[in-house]
């Protein structure tokens, strides 16, 4: 998803281009509805702030930090004192309910959405980031993305919605809108912004979302070249939402990470704002059932044939990873350790047995699950895969 941050007065003329001012004759393509103004106390006390290392909040009426109408939201997040908590994980966050009756109107269905976009003024002593986060009321995570907030100025962060995948996991019955914020450590200063004009742009005539089942070729589970994989690719955690450690998954186009065809996968993890490294949690990729069902396992024979694939990381250390494929006969883990800023293949034998000590029964796969431990940082790590097929067994 593209990110964007820029100087509020170049986003106000490209607003007044593309919303308020089309060519006589034309017709609008694009309109802005609001999630949030934050022109009173009443307002702020409807929303969810929330920091479990303390925070304050209050209503802002100097012009400074206002974008539009007469306030904007004031909201000061202090340092962790590092509990020693094996579960604990700093988050700060500001959560909105998706159905307002109170101080606007709208419903919970957002499937006309091209973007989200907020106004936030930095007044922190130092750069930080802003998540958008979209929760459904089946608990799925519909949008995850985060915009960089350049420190002493105004940021209009804009978060663009890939409309196809969003409408495949429930963008129509949004529960929550979250905004999460950089975890502040106990040797830091706090950190302070102010928050304004929180909107949607909204299409006037919403695109097609149709998903279309591929074709896969001979040897393929997964070339990475269609685009209902990335439309349909969904993110789990286990024990903690997925605050506690993001990651983006998006379609990467350069060759230097691609091993066959033109596209991988591209994963990008977070460090996991966690005080300790003990009881590790999991983070999961699942694929869509219904693509699942188009690999055909059919005439291979077992023990001449593997699973295989490529994985990069571009961490600083071997980091594991894990390929998790489920059937009516249980499930076989593939665990590769992968070492830094080169690839590694991953070879999975076909007559592997399961949890369950049966040989797989591939022709009744319902799961295909990529599986990473949280990530302890310090700084953000990508990794890609591609190229996973079917293939002879290497000798030796």
């Amino acid at each position: 998803m593209k990110k964007a941050v820029v100087c509020l007065f170049l986003i106000f003329a490209f607003a007044l281009t593309c919303y308020g001012c089309s060519p006589k004759g034309e017709k609008a393509t694009r309109t802005q509805s609001t999630i949030a103004e934050f022109e009173s106390l009443e307002e702020l006390q409807s929303m969810n702030v929330f920091s479990n290392s303390g925070c304050k909040v209050s209503l802002n009426t100097q012009k400074d930090y206002i974008s539009e109408g007469n306030s904007s939201m004031y909201v000061e997040y202090f340092g962790s004192d590092g509990m020693p908590m094996p579960d604990f994980f700093v988050d700060n966050q500001i959560v909105i309910y998706a159905q307002r009756e109170d101080f606007i109107k709208r419903s919970n269905n957002y499937s006309n959405v091209e973007s989200f976009a907020i106004d936030i003024f930095n007044a922190s002593d130092r750069n930080t980031n802003v998540y958008l986060e979209l929760t459904n009321e089946s608990g799925n995570n519909i949008v995850w993305d985060y915009v960089p907030l350049v420190k002493g100025q105004m940021n209009h962060c804009v978060f663009d919605v890939d409309l196809k995948k969003a409408v495949y996991l429930g963008i129509d019955k949004v529960d929550t809108i979250v905004l999460h914020f950089d975890p502040v450590l106990s040797i830091q200063t706090p950190l302070k912004l102010y928050l304004d004009h929180f909107v949607t742009r909204d299409y006037v005539e919403v695109p097609d979302t149709t998903l279309t089942l591929p074709t896969l070729e001979q040897n393929e589970i997964c070339y990475f070249e269609n685009d209902y994989v990335f439309d349909t690719l969904v993110v789990a955690t286990t024990d903690l939402p997925i605050t506690a450690h993001p990651f983006i998954l998006e379609k990467n186009t350069n060759p230097a990470f691609v091993t066959q065809g033109e596209n991988s996968l591209k994963i990008t993890r977070f460090p996991t704002v966690s005080q300790t490294s003990n009881n590790r949690r999991w983070l999961n990729v699942n694929f869509d059932s219904k693509y699942i069902s188009l690999i055909d396992f059919y005439g291979y024979d077992i023990d001449q044939y593997e699973i295989c694939f490529d994985v990069y990381s571009d961490y600083s250390e071997t980091i594991d990873f894990v390929c998790k494929f489920t059937s009516s006969s249980g499930y076989i883990n593939s665990i590769a350790y992968l070492k830094p800023n080169q690839w590694t293949s991953i070879r999975l034998k076909m007559n592997e047995k399961t949890n369950n000590g049966i040989i797989m029964d591939w022709n009744s796969l319902s799961d295909i699950q990529f599986m990473l431990h949280e990530y302890f940082g310090p700084t953000k790590a990508i990794m890609y895969v591609d190229n996973m097929r079917i293939e002879s067994v290497q000798e030796g």
